[in-house]
């Protein structure tokens, strides 16, 4: 048989086709990839589920997840006024108002009056507040790690590969230090 003879350069035996030089598609034939508004929803349903779950661990009772938005908020953006506060928990400022009185009353933030406007107070967390939240925040972490820790090495492989697109879907810059992961 000479080298001519093993290269197929018609219709192979039967009237199949020669074997293809092109590489494998990555996706089976027939299988489209899930659209964005199905990745939507199973995303959404996970978020919301986990969500759940991390803010039922052992947080204190007396933080409702209202207050400890608002705490979170105020720890991520420094000493800020009351309505810029309720700007961003888009609600209202008597509503903040009354999370703050309470927040103050755990001694979970401080109060001051803005030095350039007598008549304008703004909060910041203060050194009890900041500890509550980052014990929180840890014992999420902690919890996350050990569900993360039981999935098999193939799925840990895959949440960290999807971690990119995860983080630009929530906005995440990674060049700037996060706030509030």
């Amino acid at each position: 048989m000479t080298e001519d003879a093993a290269v197929p350069t018609g219709p192979g035996p039967a009237g199949t086709e020669p074997p293809s030089t092109e590489p494998p598609s990555a996706e089976p034939t027939g299988t489209a990839a899930p659209g964005a508004a199905e990745i939507a929803g199973r995303l959404r349903l996970v978020l919301a589920d986990l969500n759940r779950r991390l803010r039922a661990q052992d947080r204190p009772t007396d933080l409702t997840p209202s207050r400890l938005s608002a705490l979170a908020i105020i720890v991520a953006n420094g000493p800020m006024k009351i309505g810029e506060l309720a700007a961003q928990m888009t609600v209202s400022a008597p509503t903040v108002s009354q999370l703050i009185d309470v927040l103050q009353d755990q001694g979970l933030i401080i109060r001051d009056q803005d030095a350039r406007d007598r008549r304008v107070s703004r909060v910041r967390a203060s050194p009890t507040g900041l500890a509550v939240l980052e014990d929180l925040r840890k014992r999420a972490t902690g919890l996350l790690a050990e569900r993360i820790g039981r999935l098999p090495a193939d799925q840990r492989t895959a949440l960290a590969d999807a971690l990119p697109a995860l983080e630009a879907l929530a906005g995440f810059d990674r060049q700037a230090p996060p706030q509030d992961r």
